[in-house]
């Protein structure tokens, strides 16, 4: 009975499962492809140029010197450097620029120019890539077989480039208006260095179509063995963040079921012109069918590319190919897009080049319409803001007509243009199926109309338009970002014969499922390390990448020079440190760890002191001395500084000049232009702004240290109390609140980014973070912003203090490290200019110029990547880096300064009442502190002073080295 009851659960559960993916799949929409658009878009680029002109352009004034590796003369460019030429041409019209580059140093900074003819500026921002390779093919293998990630290695050779969009807009090289007879050209390097070795103006080379194209070659074509091209080995790629990725898709080759093998490469940046070359071969001369193996992850999504051989596009329909999601690695020939056929590719018998490159021509106009729509609605915002705030009534009915005319008006249209680009963009993506970059617009569309439905409520609802992530603004942009990124994973290139119909057999489901099986068990397999017992264990909390990363060069580098093995491991939990030393299985050192806890660690002496190292003074002078403030207590060091962050101020160049403000270099200053701020509705971000439960001791010890106050002092009998009720204490926490409550800072910014992007913030002091984030998350910005010093106070000799902190990851040796000696050699190594300079380039070689390391050593720092301009600034504003010093107990100096701040500013307390409580407090927890770790009697007698960092000791023990 049990046994046929068992029957009919199971059978009656199959029959609602086959009936809900029956339903399912009724209900869902029927993919259909069209790509008419994208295939007849280059007949609407076609350009007329006068035809076989290839003039050379000659030096009028700049430097030359000698370069073997072109063997002749070349034009230096550095930074903020420019050169003239000039050419003579028989006809006027619009030509192509053809230049013969070279990119010197490292090649991973951007190399930009600016390009003005005829006195007349025709491009802000030309782009010269640089051409990288493996460093070594196939891939190397670590201890468990996984493919290692080679280093990328630039080309070094000069490379004939054509002046082009730098944002990848257009399809071609930029046409360029060139009169008859003598022009001339400058060319202004804004960003980089490079060679010139000459160059040529050229005629536009007219698009033929598909039809002319076979036209133009009468051949055969071939029947030829198929050849299969593994993707992941590019000839050579343009951008070095171009990442290469495991997949375990059994269709993917090499596949491994357990080892990790780089067996895709990804083209993601349809708006930097991403591109791949590859050398096949063609045995003999005649047309051929090329395929791709790829994966489209964006859900209803066609990513297009441009197809080129040998350095040209052969015909119009492959200037916009589509290549549209698909679910799993499928072989695609080229022309299927368009129809049953694939294309026939002419190739001439050996080696040709085929090239793959991103292409963001297609979707451009919608993404340049949605800015302009963005920034007028953040500018409309503003404008509703300024009445809102200045009436600060929230349930006033406006009269548009009156109150801000033409707004309505303004909306309305910008509704229709919406509505119009959510239409293009379907027509343009070919497919009936609606992506998540349409749903964007969708929702911007509908938002705009709910708000346009009580238009006299408009100022009352303004921050619909541009606040939070979910407003029009930010929906605009989202939209914006979606159509300039892609995700295409390209596997294998193939060169294959016409009549191949089923050019690559898929591998069974069956198959996969039990690879799937295979590989479940096989993750529980141990990991192979160095099984030498004397090999250092290092802990890193950092991500997996940057671990195997650091493994790799310590191999190559350290191990290899010193002979000392290093077994690096990732720590997921810093909590396991206290718990690893009291189970007595510590480490022999830990790197990447927060801020804070090397004194936490030090002071309840899990940490070996480092000051008793002879060269440790040596070690130290490659920091700032301030960074160094909460690693030294008692005079015991602690550790040293890994990573560094920064306080300066951002500021929005057109909002603030159209605002008519000036950037600010003191707190007065700052004072000074608010009003001009907030009458067109703007605003300054102070740090404190981050958050209102909590204040990070971070960004209230910054006011206290730059009016000249210090955090804590020594009393008459050597014990420690905290000295934030001195004048300038109480003056700073006056500051701090009288921000909010006199002057009407905003008193929380979930997110100063998006702030800043839609103009309510223009300017404020904020890290790294937004930094990274302005520079690659917020492209309709370029150009826009910039930064300067953090404000500070001007003390009696006209000084601006400017402190802030810094400090981001530090590493310390454990008290129990097995050899002391080799361990030191291991912290010296890894924090050397030379080695972190190494790493940060290799991090960005590999991953990409989104992963910027900001070391902590000055000098590593010095050969970073960022723009020159923006280096100084920051080492500037860490000539004032001061970090808090570290004593028992100071984590309530925090909470109270904290707690301080919300009773004034909240609470309306006096500051010198909320004050003196919170000083009580503080003591108290200091002495009690104090007590547990034996610095004094249960009477408060001194047993021992405790001796806390202070700037001028450190300076004088770098000083020393």
């Amino acid at each position: 009975m049990k046994k046929r009851n068992k029957w009919i659960i199971s059978s009656a559960l199959l029959v609602v499962i086959i009936l809900t993916i029956t339903i399912v799949n009724v209900k869902r929409p029927k993919e259909e492809l069209g790509f008419e658009y994208a295939k007849n878009l280059y007949q609407q680029e076609i350009i007329n140029s006068p035809q076989n002109v290839l003039q050379s352009i000659n030096l009028t004034d700049g430097i030359t010197i000698n370069d073997p590796l072109y063997n002749g003369d070349v034009v230096v460019l550095d930074y903020n450097t420019s050169a003239s030429f000039n050419v003579t041409l028989e006809e006027a019209g619009v030509y192509n620029l053809l230049l013969n580059l070279y990119v010197r140093g490292n090649g991973l900074n951007d190399n930009n120019y600016s390009l003005v003819i005829n006195d007349v500026l025709v491009s802000e921002k030309v782009n010269v890539y640089t051409s990288w390779q493996n460093e070594f093919e196939p891939y190397e293998t670590d201890l468990n077989g996984n493919d290692i990630m080679p280093m990328q290695v630039k080309v070094e050779a000069y490379e004939k480039q054509f002046a082009q969009d730098f944002l990848n807009k257009l399809s071609k090289p930029l046409a360029l208006h060139f009169e008859s007879g003598l022009n001339t050209i400058l060319i202004t390097m804004t960003t980089g260095n490079i060679f010139i070795a000459g160059g040529e103006v050229v005629s536009i080379k007219p698009t033929i179509s598909y039809e002319q194209y076979l036209n133009n070659h009468s051949s055969s074509n071939v029947d030829a063995s198929m050849q299969i091209y593994e993707a992941e080995y590019p000839y050579t790629k343009n951008d070095n963040s171009i990442e290469h990725r495991v997949s375990k898709d059994v269709n993917v080759t090499p596949y491994q079921t357990k080892e990790l093998k780089l067996n895709t490469i990804v083209l993601s940046k349809a708006d930097f012109t991403q591109s791949l070359t590859y050398q096949i071969e063609a045995p003999e001369t005649g047309y051929y069918a090329l395929a791709v193996n790829y994966y489209n992850s964006i859900a209803n999504k066609a990513t297009f590319f441009r197809f080129a051989i040998n350095g040209e596009v052969p015909f119009g329909e492959l200037y916009h190919y589509p290549l549209f999601a698909n679910k799993k690695f499928s072989v695609h020939r080229l022309g299927e897009s368009f129809g049953d056929e694939p294309f026939k590719i002419y190739l001439e018998k050996g080696l040709n080049l085929f090239s793959i490159t991103t292409d963001a021509t297609v979707f451009s106009p919608i993404t340049d319409g949605l800015s302009q729509i963005s920034e007028a609605i953040s500018s409309i915002y503003l404008q509703l803001r300024t009445l809102s705030v200045q009436e600060g009534d929230t349930s006033r009915e406006w009269t548009p007509e009156e109150d801000f005319p033409g707004i309505v008006d303004l909306l309305k249209s910008y509704s229709l243009e919406l509505k119009n680009y959510y239409d293009l963009a379907q027509k343009y993506n070919g497919s009936n199926l609606v992506n998540q970059g349409s749903s964007y617009i969708q929702s911007a569309y509908q938002t705009l109309l709910s708000l346009l439905k009580k238009p006299q409520y408009l100022p009352n609802n303004n921050a619909t338009l541009a606040e939070g992530s979910g407003s029009i603004s930010q929906n605009i942009s989202a939209a914006s970002l979606y159509f300039t990124n892609s995700e295409v994973s390209f596997d294998k290139v193939i060169l294959a014969s016409l009549h191949d119909k089923t050019i690559y057999e898929e591998k069974s489901s069956w198959f996969s499922f039990w690879e799937g099986v295979k590989r479940f068990f096989g993750s529980f397999a141990p990991t192979l390390t160095y099984t030498d017992e004397d090999a250092l264990e290092i802990w890193v909390s950092r991500p997996t990448m940057y671990v195997d990363l650091m493994q790799d060069l310590a191999d190559s580098t350290f191990t290899k020079n010193t002979g000392i093995k290093v077994n690096f491991v990732r720590l997921a939990d810093e909590g396991k440190i206290i718990l690893s030393s009291a189970a007595g299985s510590s480490p022999d050192a830990v790197l990447g760890l927060s801020n804070w806890l090397p004194y936490e660690l030090g002071i309840r002496h899990l940490t070996y002191d480092l000051r008793k190292f002879s060269d440790y003074n040596k070690t130290i002078k490659q920091f700032s001395p301030g960074a160094l403030i909460p690693l030294v207590a008692d005079d015991i060091g602690l550790g040293l500084p890994e990573t560094q962050d920064f306080y300066v101020t951002f500021y929005r160049h057109d909002l603030i000049n159209a605002a008519g403000i000036s950037v600010p270099n003191t707190w007065d200053e700052v004072i000074n232009l608010l009003p001009s701020l907030q009458r067109k509705g703007m605003n300054y971000y102070v740090p404190l702004s981050s958050s209102v439960a909590s204040k990070s001791i971070m960004t209230t010890a910054p006011f206290i240290q730059q009016m000249g106050g210090e955090l804590f002092k020594y009393n008459d009998d050597y014990s420690i109390s905290t000295s934030i009720d001195s004048p300038q204490g109480i003056d700073a926490v006056k500051l701090m609140t009288n921000l909010y409550l006199l002057y009407g800072v905003p008193l929380q910014v979930n997110n100063f980014f998006d702030s800043f992007r839609n103009g309510s913030l223009p300017i404020g002091v904020s890290t790294l973070e937004t930094y990274l984030k302005l520079q690659y998350a917020a492209p309709e910005l370029t150009g826009k912003w910039d930064i300067a010093l953090a404000p500070g106070m001007e003390d009696e000799d006209g000084q601006i203090n400017r402190y802030y902190a810094g400090s981001a990851t530090s590493m310390i040796m454990m008290n129990k490290a097995k050899d002391i000696n080799q361990t030191w050699e291991l912290m010296k190594w890894w924090s050397s200019a030379e080695i972190q300079t190494e790493f940060s380039n290799n991090l960005r070689k590999m991953y990409g110029s989104e992963y910027i390391y900001n070391s902590a050593n000055l000098n590593a720092f010095m050969n970073s990547t960022l723009p020159e301009n923006h280096k100084q600034i920051i080492l500037a504003q860490w000539e004032d880096l001061k970090e808090y010093p570290r004593v028992p107990g100071w984590y309530m100096l925090e909470r109270e300064l904290s707690n301080t701040w919300n009773n004034v500013v909240l609470g309306g307390e006096n500051v010198r009442t909320s004050l003196d409580a919170a000083i009580i407090t503080m003591n108290k927890e200091i002495r009690r502190k104090m007590l547990e770790f034996g610095y004094l009697s249960q009477t408060g007698e001194v047993l021992k002073i405790y001796k806390f960092a202070n700037l001028e000791d450190i300076k004088g023990w770098q000083q020393q080295a």
